[in-house]
């Protein structure tokens, strides 16, 4: 499910990508090691997200 959820944003033209965690449930804010995926998260953020304007108020 996850991998045909991926193809339809990828075809939105949306930036996109899947990474899986092996051994870990989909409870993850109450599952040990959670911090891991958390910084995976992040880190791919930082690598690939777009910077946005910032409008002063």
């Amino acid at each position: 499910m996850v991998r045909q959820n991926l193809s339809c944003y990828e075809a939105s033209g949306a930036l996109t990508e899947a990474t899986s965690f092996p051994g870990r449930s989909h409870f993850l804010i109450a599952a040990p090691g959670w911090e891991d995926i958390a910084d995976a998260a992040l880190e791919w953020v930082i690598a690939k997200g777009e910077p946005r304007a910032v409008a002063s108020s």
